[in-house]
């Protein structure tokens, strides 16, 4: 990757090799993080939603629905199923691997043939700077929406210990069921809920900045012209899952919310959540926009080129290049739902 290049994708690097999925990554390097970093992470999924003893995954929700313990169900299932979505993601990147290398390749190699020629070079320049910026607006939105989650637990055990506040029982992150002793264990069962929640909030923040820059390219490609049905392929039935536990998560997390109302403190906490969620959608749908807009941006500049200078030839070649730029780019959840700002703003 050119020099230039990796500069404007430092973060993504960065987070990439943080859960494993970096494609220029020694092997190596990848199995080492992914056999650290998917029990650490994913076995948060396994204790969240757990209330009672004996019981693992969504069978806490399941049993405390059937106990009639709707606040135990509601509070439960919110994490759950935003930890579902997480690990959408990471499966779905881990199985087209192959794929997402190839894209990255296809990136590289892209940018290698048009740096040589200033307007085209100047044109991915300007694409790939707004990718830069939307990533780190994304990683900014996400990190401090989870942050009242974060500092809660932080801040009592503080007050509590320098006697201004005293409190039975130690909080944790979530409601959770360890199977073990938590008053003992108490410290190392907070610190495994925040490597595991800080864990799926950057599988999050990278694959879904990752995939930013895999649009911006198309974008820049559109525009110079070009690359783009493989991240259709390579993302719908993904998509297709998260946006189902995006969907759930708000509906519990914003239930939760206007329940929690007369406790402001959990009412923050789930409208953070919610934020968080609504973030994440509207990522999903920012890139689907911009890909529809370069689209028309072709139709455009062919239909305002000297095309009538040209030969008969040309023209056949130029027609057929307009009955194809007619047909916007689209990103789809599950090929049902196409991801851009008019459904999300329906969704919202």
């Amino acid at each position: 990757m050119d020099s230039v290049q990796g500069q404007y994708m430092r973060i993504n690097q960065i987070l990439m090799c943080l859960i494993g999925q970096w494609p220029y990554q020694e092997g190596w390097e990848k199995f080492l993080i992914q056999f650290v970093f998917v029990p650490a992470v994913f076995s948060q999924a396994i204790v969240q939603p757990c209330k009672l003893e004996e019981i693992l995954q969504g069978g806490g929700m399941i049993t405390a629905w059937f106990a009639d313990d709707i606040d135990a169900f509601m509070e439960s299932s919110s994490p759950f199923v935003i930890s579902l979505m997480c690990i959408v993601k990471h499966i779905n990147y881990t199985y087209n691997h192959e794929q997402m290398k190839k894209l990255s390749f296809i990136m590289a190699d892209d940018w290698n043939i048009y740096s040589k020629l200033s307007d085209e070079y100047n044109i991915l320049c300007k694409n790939y700077d707004m990718g830069r910026k939307v990533s780190i607006a994304y990683a900014v939105s996400l990190y401090g929406s989870m942050t009242p989650f974060l500092v809660v637990p932080v801040i009592i055990n503080t007050v509590s210990y320098m006697g201004l506040y005293n409190i039975s029982d130690k909080p944790l992150m979530f409601r959770t069921e360890y199977f073990i002793d938590s008053e003992k264990y108490y410290y190392p069962l907070l610190v495994h809920s925040y490597i595991g929640t800080l864990g799926f909030v950057t599988i999050v923040v990278a694959i879904d900045s990752m995939l930013v820059f895999h649009v911006q390219h198309e974008c820049g490609m559109c525009e110079i012209l070009g690359y783009a049905k493989r991240i259709e392929i390579a993302n719908t039935t993904s998509y297709f899952f998260q946006l189902g536990f995006n969907m759930m998560g708000m509906t519990f997390t914003i239930f939760q919310a206007v329940v929690k109302l007369t406790d402001p403190n959990e009412a923050l906490r789930y409208v953070s959540f919610t934020v968080t969620l609504l973030s994440v959608l509207f990522l999903e749908s920012w890139p689907g926009q911009q890909l529809s807009d370069y689209t028309d941006k072709t139709f455009a500049f062919i239909t305002n080129g000297r095309w009538y200078q040209s030969s008969l030839r040309v023209r056949k070649v130029i027609s057929i290049m307009l009955m194809r730029s007619y047909v916007p780019i689209k990103i789809t959840a599950g090929k049902l739902y196409a991801l851009n700002l008019a459904n999300f703003a329906a969704v919202r």
